[in-house]
């Protein structure tokens, strides 16, 4: 287990790192602007520190979920072991496919404790420069998009076993996340018509109430997704290593 792990680590390090960089980036931006608000260039303007205030949960949650849904990719290790021969080669090893595919799962999830403890330190970081304290509420919501990374990393897995084309992959994920966006945006526009144009009209706020009656199920939910996904991708990506063999 110990050796496929580092087998992980080593293909997929490189691309970790660039995101990892980039996330700090946008967190430490995101610090800075905190800052600047209380006692910085920002704070002389009122219209400015009001809007960002507003919005505060934005530059909060950002850095963190980024980290965690650009996660969701491990930088190609599981179609780089499809070209490079690899899951063939471990045929001739005692290597089962039980082993590997718990192998590869336990690896993205590792990786996305690490993003979600960073997540972590940086919303304690940011509120901490505006005296703020982490909430009951700001812990769900980061842990909502921990464990539906980790849903979606672990079914991204078992579509590369299955399929072994990345194209192919990739199409039914966009074509899923596409038709999910299409009825929710269709959704939404049919809210926005009955909107009183003359009234001043926020698109952050309304998206924010439109959302605030089922933010309390979200965990819950996200949880009962990451069980189903580990369960069913996990049997699904044994099935096609073994339907390989034969």
């Amino acid at each position: 287990m110990k050796g496929l792990l580092y087998k992980d680590l080593l293909l997929s390090r490189k691309y970790y790192f660039v995101v990892f960089l980039y996330c700090m980036l946008f967190a430490l931006i995101a610090v800075l602007m905190r800052i600047s608000m209380i006692c910085g260039n920002l704070s002389d303007n009122k219209e400015v520190v009001e809007s960002l205030s507003r919005n505060m949960y934005i530059l909060r949650y950002t850095p963190g979920a980024a980290m965690l849904i650009a996660f969701i990719n491990d930088g190609g290790t599981d179609y780089s072991d499809i070209r490079s021969g690899w899951l063939l080669f471990s045929r001739t090893t005692a290597l089962r496919p039980e082993k590997l595919v718990g192998a590869r799962f336990v690896f993205k999830a590792s990786a996305l404790t690490a993003a979600l403890i960073f997540s972590l330190v940086y919303m304690i970081v940011f509120g901490l420069t505006g005296g703020d304290g982490i909430t009951p509420g700001m812990l769900r919501n980061i842990f909502s998009v921990y464990f539906l990374s980790i849903a979606v990393s672990f079914f991204a897995t078992a579509l590369a076993l299955v399929f072994r084309k990345k194209q192919i992959s990739q199409i039914i994920c966009v074509g899923t996340v596409g038709v999910a966006g299409l009825l929710l945006t269709t959704l939404m526009i049919v809210k926005l018509d009955k909107i009183d144009a003359s009234k001043d009209f926020d698109l952050l706020d309304f998206l924010k109430g439109e959302f605030s009656g089922i933010i309390n199920y979200i965990l819950p939910a996200a949880a009962a997704l990451f069980v189903i996904s580990a369960v069913l991708s996990y049997i699904t990506s044994v099935k096609a290593l073994k339907r390989r063999e034969g």
